[in-house]
């Protein structure tokens, strides 16, 4: 293999690129809510209206934080944004019915690709909560500079932003270098300051420990934010255990920023160590994901407008095996990828009330995985298996936008890009190259066609946006679009090439591959072409003036895809238990809705304020070729919360409703899960310098299991993949405590 000469070139390219820019998994909390879904907020916390994207407050991450170990799970609080179960730090995103490589997904601007068979390192995943300092979520209708190899639309997670300047006003009122001053000592132009946090989970006995610190002036930036956090396995709302729930994870992260007159500059470091974590509706664990990687930023401002430039690198190696609680059995399974690439983006006014932006990027993914032999088994002797070997990805991509004030009322955009997709990936083989037919030879029949064919594949792909937003007065925003979004496949979709149910051997395989949790097994086709995505939407956003009275949002959408990545069940599947699928194009459509808002029902009171928000959401999946309904699509559900200000304290109360899931995907034997009900609360009082947040969840220790959580695969495992799918329990009453000390 080339990686060593791969890692050396990229790490030489973003080297060359800093000298020439600078001379640039279940247990999460459920109580949630946002204003409307066209909001983003600075970094002074403010609300900005911004087409077709939302994120969350800067409020509700704070409060947040400290109850959730994973980045992913702050997501619940955006309307239509659900998450799919995996670990429990390895979440993936849904939104409006479409998760994980249909959505762009990046942490301080790079963009990382899972490298894993069942997507156990999902991007999201190398970020944890505590570490977040701002979310943003760019719906499917929203700006082609978010665009790029994704149909879903994009999440992008900051994580540690340099600060300049003054330090951050104290609860006394006074900046650190003001109480020097004024205790009689000189004040200095650096500032210091940082933050420790230790948090407590009851189900699971789970632990977080988290810090951050960073010393600043005006034109320098230096700072570290770590995150250490472990869990047993939890406890359904029967007492019973989940198994495979257990995980450990720690992430750490520098950043050194250079401000000037032209811009900032901004250098990046992260490192992270899961040593294991447990997947539920997987076959297999994580026991081990190292990843590193290094980035640099630059921001330049010129009379003409601002241009933006990036490079990055990110490795890693993944291991996946058993838990011991899962099988007494070794079955060792390897990944090795990289992730490098580089962004540039320019704007500018070209005219009084137009705007042009222009952007050019590149995203390139390595990837190689092995199954190394298992002695003692026939079936797994005597080689490596193959599964992708020296998997090359190269995504160029060019987009060009303007934005034009028509009235002062009223604003269009319209944008075009293109994206060139070019894939291609080596021979393969099975674990036994000379093994008789009666045990298993489908290995040497199905490696030696994908050997005989032409990997190599390239995708030259476009996507467009028309938006028109309208604001008659103040209070009042609607937005109105259309966007055409193109993704191609990934590697497992189309080179996974193990397809021969009839041999066990083959079947085993087949099952280790798939990231969605249904517990069946999938092969590649390379004769997919990429999906196509023709999506609709509006959104109404109405309220007082300044958002604080009250405030209402509703957003319908529909969207129809064709050639989306579904499947057909392989000849020889058996006719009960787990299936085998291979990825085929099919057209599919989707449609639904999401609501937020809240009303202040008591304000300034002797009693302190009392506002209560609420949203919902709903998405409907369907295959229109077969038919039917299409894999994970959140049924109906609700949340209500009551938020309680009073001085240092803030209380909330929250209930969430989810309704029965009963359309359901029968291709892939998807189970139905029963509607609930579960209630929360949380409190949260700062004092000076201090922070104590302290609630519970699932406070009736309520029985249910998530819609998207998927398929209990020990269970299927033990019925030897014969039995009907089990749905994954969710966790029962867990009470949570966390402290967090700011100096």
């Amino acid at each position: 293999m080339t990686r060593n000469r791969i890692r050396s070139a990229a790490l030489a390219g973003i080297g060359l690129a800093a000298m020439a820019v600078t001379t640039g998994p279940m247990a999460v909390a459920q109580d949630s809510y946002t204003a409307a879904p066209i909001v983003i907020y600075n970094d002074d916390g403010e609300a900005v209206v911004v087409t077709g994207g939302m994120s969350i407050s800067p409020a509700w991450l704070k409060k947040n934080k400290i109850s959730n170990a994973s980045a992913a799970a702050l997501l619940r609080n955006v309307p239509g944004m659900q998450l799919q179960g995996a670990g429990g730090v390895s979440q993936m995103p849904v939104l409006r019915g479409l998760a994980d490589d249909r959505l762009k997904q990046s942490v301080n601007g790079a963009q990382v690709t899972s490298a894993c068979a069942n997507h156990m390192n999902p991007p999201l995943s190398y970020a944890a909560a505590s570490q977040v300092e701002s979310v943003q979520v760019n719906l499917p209708v929203s700006s082609v500079e978010k665009g790029g190899d994704n149909i879903g639309g994009s999440v992008e997670v900051v994580t540690l932003k340099p600060r300049f300047g003054a330090a951050p006003v104290a609860a006394g009122g006074k900046t650190s270098s003001e109480k020097k001053s004024a205790a009689g000592t000189a004040a200095t132009d650096n500032q210091y300051s940082g933050e420790l946090s230790a948090a407590y989970r009851s189900n699971g006995k789970g632990i977080s420990v988290g810090g951050k610190t960073e010393i600043h002036n005006d034109n320098l930036s230096l700072s570290y934010a770590g995150n250490w956090s472990r869990s047993d396995n939890l406890n359904d709302g029967h007492g019973n255990k989940i198994k495979s729930t257990e995980y450990e994870s720690q992430n750490h992260e520098a950043a050194l920023g250079i401000k000037s007159d032209m811009g900032e500059t901004v250098f990046r470091g992260h490192y992270q160590h899961i040593p294991y974590q447990g997947y539920p509706n997987q076959y297999m664990d994580m026991v081990n994901n190292d990843a590193w990687g290094v980035s640099v930023e630059q921001k330049l401002d010129y009379d003409w407008g601002k241009l933006e430039a990036q490079a990055y690198f990110n490795d890693v190696r993944h291991s996946m095996n058993f838990l011991a609680d899962k099988l007494p059995a070794n079955m060792p399974m390897e990944t090795d990828g990289q992730d490098f690439g580089y962004s540039l983006k320019g704007e500018t006014q070209v005219s009084a009330g137009t705007t042009l932006r222009i952007g050019n990027e590149l995203h390139r993914q390595l990837l190689d995985e092995w199954w190394p032999p298992v002695t003692g088994m026939a079936g797994m002797c005597c080689n490596d298996y193959w599964l992708i070997n020296d998997g090359e990805r190269t995504r160029l991509g060019t987009y060009a936008e303007i934005e034009q004030q028509l009235s002062e009322t009223v604003a269009a955009i319209v944008g075009i890009r293109n994206d060139i997709v070019w894939m291609d990936t080596g021979n393969v083989q099975g674990y036994n190259t000379n093994m008789p037919p009666a045990m298993g030879s489908g290995y040497v029949a199905d490696a030696n066609a994908f050997n005989a064919a032409n990997h190599s594949k390239r995708d030259v792909n476009f996507d467009a946006t028309a938006m028109l937003k309208f604001d008659p007065q103040a209070g009042q925003h609607f937005e109105f679009g259309y966007a055409r979004k193109t993704r191609s496949p990934n590697f497992y979709e189309r080179y996974a090439w193990s397809a021969s149910p009839a041999f066990n051997p083959s079947k085993m395989a087949m099952r280790m591959i798939g990231w969605f949790g249904d517990a069946n097994g999938y092969a590649g086709n390379l004769a997919l072409d990429p999906e196509v995505a023709h999506h609709f939407s509006a959104t109404a956003r109405i309220g007082d003036p300044e958002g604080k009275s009250w405030e209402l949002s509703v957003s319908p959408y529909y969207a129809y895809v064709n050639d989306y990545i579904g499947v057909e069940q392989l000849p020889g599947s058996p006719a009960t238990g787990a299936t085998y699928l291979r990825f085929v194009n099919q057209d599919a459509e989707f449609f639904g809705f999401d609501a937020a808002g809240h009303v202040m029902v008591v304000e300034d009171s002797a009693y302190g304020s009392f506002d209560l928000g609420a949203k919902l959401s709903y998405v409907r999946g369907k295959n229109k070729d077969t038919g039917g309904d299409l894999y994970h699509m959140m049924p109906f559900n609700a949340e209500l919360e009551l938020e309680h200000k009073l001085g240092g304290w803030t209380n909330t109360f929250g209930v969430r409703m989810v309704t029965s899931k009963t359309k359901v995907d029968a291709v892939r034997r998807e189970p139905k899960t029963d509607s609930f009900v579960t209630a929360n609360f949380q409190t949260s009082y700062e004092w000076e310098n201090l922070r104590f947040d302290a609630g519970v969840e699932n406070i009736f220790d309520t029985y249910f299991e998530e819609p998207l959580d998927g398929v209990d695969a020990l269970a299927m495992r033990k019925s030897g993949f014969s039995g009907a799918q089990v749905p994954v329990a969710a966790p029962g009453r867990t009470f949570f405590a966390g402290l967090t000390i700011k100096f």
